[in-house]
């Protein structure tokens, strides 16, 4: 059973012709890569900063640090 018309590969490929689909794209695909690579580096980065500011902003209050201390305490007691 082939699904192409090539009975045998003992033959000069460059006679043949086009063995795969989307023959010569690959630049595009890997340059689309590299983007996509680079913007979730970006969209990450971003996220993990944001959260890293609020986490900041919490840690900056002695009420909200003194409450966490008491409730690590508290847990260690049990």
């Amino acid at each position: 059973m082939s699904t192409t018309h090539v009975e045998s590969w003992a033959v000069d490929l460059n006679t043949i012709g086009p063995i795969y689909p989307f023959v010569g794209i690959e630049g595009l695909l890997v340059i689309a890569a590299v983007i996509f690579w680079a913007g979730w580096h970006v969209i990450q980065m971003t996220a993990e900063s944001r959260t890293y500011e609020e986490d900041l902003r919490l840690l900056e209050d002695p009420k909200t640090m003194q409450r966490a201390y008491e409730q690590a305490a508290a847990r260690s007691k049990d």
